[in-house]
Formats: C-alpha cells, structure tokens, sequence
C-alpha cells in the first residue's frame, strides 16, 4: 500500500488564507495549511549544522521473541575516496543512501562540509506495482558497509551486507581520485556466498575487511544480526587477483554473541601487541572488545569477549551505534567513530595510549547546511515521494510567490512543488535519469467520501518543466454484503466463513503534460454504481491518485485541487 506521510498537525502559511470553494470535498486543496516541516538532508547537514542523514526503523524480533520496531544506526567507515591522501568519511543511512563527506581540511583536523551521493541504491528494488497494493521484495534496507581497497590499487571497494542476508561486492570501476561504483542489475548478481543449502544463514549482516589469517590478502568478517544464534563470522579470501572470492567451506565462527544481538564489527589493534582485535557493538548500545590471543590464529580458532568500552564515564554512548575504528586526528591512535540510531555520526577520540586506549564522550562530527530551507509537505495530503525506493534528491514542498518567484500561484498564496535539490557533485557525477533502475515517481494519495450514483468534476491546475509521464487515477472499490456472514467450524476447530455480498469497483487512469504556465486539467464522471443489490449504498470512498515523473533538472508545480458535485 502507499506509505502515507506523517501528518503532525497544520500550520497556517503567514499570508491570508483562501477558503475552499463552495462544495469541495478535497480539503487543503490549494496546499494553503502545512504540516510538520522537514529537514532537507540531501546535502547531509541538519539545520544544527552537525552530519545526518535519513533515519529509519525495521521490524526485528525482540528479546521477547517477537516482532517490533527498532531505530537503525548510521554505517560510517573511513577512507580516502579521492586520492588527495586525506582520509574522507563514508556514511551510508538506513534508507540505503551512500553519502561521502570530502575531508576539506588535513589528517590531524578533518573538515566537512557537505555530501556527495554515491549514484548506487541497494535497498528496495524490482517492486511489483498495483493500485490497491503492491508486492515487495525482500526488505533490503539497513546497509552495513566495509571500504577497503581488496586489490592493493589504491581504490576503494565495497562490500554491503543488508537485512536480509545478503552480501555485495561493489568495485571501484574508476580511479582512485574519481572513483565510480555501479548499480548491480539486476540486485541478484553480485551476491556474495552467505547462503547455505540455498537459504540464506544470517540476517543484518555488517562486514568489515581485515587480513585476519596473515596471509596478505584482506578477508571478510561479518557480524551476524540472528536472534539469540549471533557470532562474528570470517570468510577467508581465496583469490589471488583484486576481486575477493570466498567459498562456503572457508566461513569460521570467529567470535560468538552469547546472547548479545545484532553485532557490527570493526579491527583494530587495540593493545598494541601486533595482533588485530575486534571491536564489536551490540543492539544494547554497549561497544565490546575481543582481544586476540598472542599466538597466530589457526582455522576454527575462537577469539574471546574480553570486556565492554567506556566513553568518557558511560558505558554507553546511546541508542545503537555501528562503530568504525580509525585514526581520526592523527595523532597514531585508534579513535571510534561512531553512527548514530538519531541519523548523525560522532568520533570518541582516544586519549589514552597505543596499549591502553581512553575514549572521551562522543561529539557529533559538524558540516555546513548549504540547502538551507527544511521541506514543508502540505496538511491532509499523503506523499510518497520514492525516496525509500531510491529517488534521490527528491523534494515535494510548499512554496510561494515570495520564496519562489516562478511558482506564480493561481490561486490562495501558496502551491506545491516537486523538483529535485540542485546540490553540485565534483566526484560522483550524478546521472540526469537518476540511479538506474530505482523509482522516479512521486505519488500523491487522497481519499475521500462521495455520494454514489451521482455525478462530479475533480479539475486541479499545474504547469512546469522537463516533465515525464504524469497521471492521476480516479478509483472506487464498493464491497456491500446482502446479508449476515455465515461461519461453519470444521474439523479440529477450522474455521470458514462466507458471505453473499456484491462489489463494483472502477479504475479510471488519465494523462496529463504540466506546460509553461498554468492549465487545468479536468475531468468529469458518474459515481453510479452499476452492480445489482447495491441500491442501500448511498455513500462511499473513493481514491485519486497523482503520478508525478520529472527529469533532474526539471520542476512541476500543482494548484487547487477540487471535487465537485454537480447538482
């Protein structure tokens, strides 16, 4: 189904509001009253100037064995993503979207001010599309992302694990000073071996890359997100080329949970005896080290929880955090960074010592909000705007003549816009039709209530731009039973009921093509219902519609929207 937008409330534009037209049953159809604003987080700034990207929360099972929501952390690691010899920070939110913030300033005082968007989407693809409903794929959001350069070229590779189980490898098909990571299509190649007997044998997988066996070539180890059943895994890397290979007969339970869930690990050497160690967080918002033993590790060798991090004088930094071990300040000693379940990325520097680390409270790490202007989504409207199916640098606002001056309102102060944010990207090109394969449409939803057998005009108004193919669909469903359902119990205490009731439903799609200036579009139609034994029906819901489709560069504007009965 349409996932609506959260309505929290209207607030009145400051300008003297319209009233609606005598007879309308689309309430706010001039976008005159607002709801709850939004930050505009393409360019990964919140409006307190501090480094964010989009939250979200999925359905997980709980320690009490059953399902609920739980807010998702940032995925932050730490490379040099354009070859200036300055490490840069890549952080990948939730939704799926991969954000680099470039290091402006040096090795020993890192400066952010902005994101570019890595053109990839892993998250939610191949969507089956219906009106009343849809079928959706395996939820893939929630990445977890390792960068590393696997074949010692300077570049940057990729490795993603999801909700589901999956594992990608994503390599830097460019240089190492304008990297360029590709789309996989479809979303099933690519995968790496994280299945067994043909099913997948773990859930919210998180890599990190480490030459754990010594043998010189980087290995993948995953933390694995399965209810009461987690552990650190190692898959040794078998390829001698720069594309890493793992055979299913090479994963070793490398460190186990004991009951703590949802495990996201990283490596350092902690101790300062020579010997990686894992750094690993847990769904508690507790960071665990395990140390490794002195000796070389052998296959099947387990590495041991020794003891929980402290920052500052808390044991826990709040809410779930993925960390990634790095040397932030360069001053030589292994700092945490940290992403956030609140959408933001701190750093606990280390102000200890190479063999025995001290870690400061967290800070949020600060960029430069250079979109400014938060989005302000219309009261009583329902938008999808696909930017959780990969529809980045969307934006659907209310704006006026004063904010706006090419909006020109038709009417009332005020109307909507759908453009994408205009932020400029030096290092990864953005592609004028988007990240292929993932949904350009923004959908606009209403329901309302009419009166059957009757008849009505809906008429709105927009104009604009670079405009794809729009559409709005006029759409009822009617279910009326002719009598009381009858329930029959079966054998073992089955079941069964039944019903004699009648439907009629219609679904009437229209093309529109917004211009220059302002049009309305319009269209009249009968709500009678044609089915026998619908006569007692005198009201129902019925549903419009809007598909907006624009290029990059392109804007649509859409006005004063009305339903009205003709008498």
């Amino acid at each position: 189904m349409l996932r609506p937008t959260l309505l929290l409330g209207a607030l009145l534009l400051p300008s003297v509001v319209r009233a609606e037209a005598p007879g309308n049953v689309i309430q706010n159809g001039g976008f005159e009253r607002l709801a709850a604003p939004q930050e505009n987080l393409w360019d990964g700034v919140n409006s307190d100037g501090v480094l964010a990207g989009f939250r979200r929360s999925l359905e997980v099972l709980t320690e009490r064995a059953s399902a609920g929501a739980l807010a998702m952390p940032m995925a932050v690691q730490w490379a040099d993503f354009n070859g200036d010899g300055k490490p840069d920070l890549l952080v990948v939110d939730p939704v799926g979207y991969f954000r680099v913030y470039f290091n402006s300033g040096t090795k020993e005082q890192p400066k952010f001010t902005h994101n570019e968007i890595i053109p990839i989407y892993l998250s939610r693809t191949d969507r089956g599309d219906n009106f009343w409903g849809r079928d959706d794929p395996p939820d893939r959001r929630a990445p977890r992302v390792a960068a590393a350069d696997w074949g010692r070229s300077g570049k940057i590779d990729l490795v993603v694990g999801n909700m589901v189980g999956e594992v990608y490898f994503i390599p830097n098909a460019g240089t190492p000073q304008q990297p360029v990571y590709r789309q996989p299509d479809p979303l099933a190649r690519g995968l790496m071996p994280t299945s067994r007997d043909g099913r997948l044998w773990g859930n919210l997988l998180a890599p990190a890359a480490a030459d754990w066996n010594r043998d010189g070539r980087l290995d993948l180890l995953l933390g694995e997100g399965t209810y009461s059943a987690n552990a650190i895994h190692l898959l040794e890397n078998q390829s001698v080329t720069g594309t890493p290979q793992f055979a299913a007969d090479k994963r070793w339970s490398l460190a186990y949970g004991d009951g703590r869930e949802h495990l996201i690990p990283t490596v350092a050497d902690l101790n300062g005896d020579g010997h990686p160690d894992l750094i690993v967080s847990d769904r508690s918002g507790q960071v665990g080290v395990y140390f490794s033993p002195a000796a070389p590790w052998k296959p099947g060798g387990e590495v041991p929880f020794a003891s929980y991090l402290t920052f500052g004088n808390s044991p826990k930094p709040g809410g779930q955090i993925a960390p990634c071990a790095a040397d932030f300040n360069g001053d030589g000693l292994i700092d945490l960074l940290l992403g956030r379940d609140n959408g933001r990325v701190s750093v606990a520097l280390n102000k200890g010592t190479a063999t025995e680390p001290k870690f400061e409270s967290p800070t949020d790490l600060a960029g430069e909000d250079v979109l400014g202007k938060g989005v302000r989504p219309p009261a009583d409207w329902n938008v999808d705007d696909g930017r959780q199916d990969g529809n980045a640098f969307i934006t659907v606002s209310v704006v006026t003549a004063q904010e706006d001056p090419k909006a020109e309102p038709p009417e009332g102060a005020a109307c909507l816009k759908i453009s994408y944010s205009n932020l400029a990207q030096q290092v990864f090109p953005f592609p004028a039709a988007g990240i292929p394969g993932t949904r350009r449409t923004v959908e606009m939803f209403r329901e309302v209530t009419v009166n059957a057998n009757s008849r009505y005009e809906f008429s709105f108004k927009t104009k604009g731009g670079g405009a794809g193919e729009c559409s709005y669909t006029i759409a009822w469903k009617v279910d009326h039973s002719k009598g009381p359902v009858k329930v029959e119990r079966g054998e073992r205490g089955s079941v069964t009921k039944t019903s004699d009731s009648v439907r009629d439903e219609q679904l009437d799609r229209n093309k529109f093509s917004p211009g220059g200036g302002w049009t309305t579009v319009s269209k009249t139609f009968s709500t009678k219902l044609s089915k026998p034994g619908l006569d007692a029906v005198k009201t129902f819901n019925l549903r419009i519609l809007l598909l907006v489709n624009i290029r990059q560069d392109g804007a649509v504007y859409l006005d004063d929207f009305q339903l009205v009965e003709k008498k």
